[in-house]
């Protein structure tokens, strides 16, 4: 029942750390 309240945010962070990683990457 708690593994979706930290599953949901983990995915988003993940998102959000991979389009961080292709701003940079295409930055550089």
């Amino acid at each position: 029942i708690g593994f979706f309240k930290v599953a949901f945010p983990l995915m988003l962070v993940s998102i959000a750390i991979s389009q961080v990683y292709l701003l940079i990457f295409f930055l550089r």
